[in-house]
């Protein structure tokens, strides 16, 4: 038997709230490592231009996730990458 459903009303900005509460509480129960950053964070990692990371992600030369049409990094897997770059 399941338990019954209970509905509430939350106007829009309660409902923002409680989104971006449950949000910050998941990201910050992840390992530093997990992050996902933007092409911009990656460029100035690596010291290049955005536009550079972006054509890396595109010919397949860096670890890369598509979200969408937008591209991110995961730290970690870009961390293992410059490592065994500069191996």
């Amino acid at each position: 038997m399941t338990a019954p459903v209970r509905i509430i009303t939350v106007s829009p900005d309660e409902l923002r709230a409680i989104v971006r509460d449950a949000v910050r509480e998941e990201l910050a129960s992840k390992p530093a490592g997990l992050a996902l950053l933007k092409p911009e964070d990656v460029a100035k990692m690596l010291d290049v231009t955005r536009e550079t990371v972006l054509e890396m992600a595109r010919r397949g030369e860096i670890p890369h996730k598509r979200c969408g049409r937008y591209y991110r990094f995961a730290e970690a897997e870009l961390q293992q990458w410059a490592a065994r770059r500069a191996g």
